[in-house]
């Protein structure tokens, strides 16, 4: 299923324990102590991210850009999403107040023709 998010998610079972390159696999991603790993690359970027005071920087840094990207595009969303609001209320203004036609309306007022007739069906 995509998300939108632009990230690539793999799924796997992480209760997976067997005593394989994926089932260590597994148990590193799962245990919050670097020195019970197995993997190295992993423990060792561990250590760096949440023991050494540069790593905690890096980490926190990138966590708050992530955060500043999402809420910048949530708000871009969210005006968006207002002011399709708006142009289908004002649609269905010109609808009921002076009989105007749906499609006329909702051209004029650049709001999507679906979205007027469903919100005058569910006033009526």
């Amino acid at each position: 299923m995509p998300f939108d998010d632009d990230c690539n998610i793999m799924y796997v079972n992480g209760k997976y324990e067997a005593d394989d390159p994926l089932g260590r696999l597994m148990h590193d991603f799962s245990t919050a102590n670097a020195d019970e790993m197995f993997y190295s690359e992993l423990a060792d970027k561990m250590r760096f991210l949440k023991q050494d005071k540069r790593g905690i920087e890096v980490a926190s840094r990138i966590v708050e850009e992530y955060g500043d990207i999402r809420a910048s595009e949530a708000l871009k969303q969210g005006i968006q999403q207002g002011i399709q609001q708006k142009a289908v209320e004002a649609a269905v203004l010109l609808v009921k107040d002076f009989n105007a036609s749906p499609q006329f309306a909702a051209q004029k007022m650049n709001a999507p023709l679906d979205k007027v007739l469903e919100t005058l069906n569910s006033v009526n």
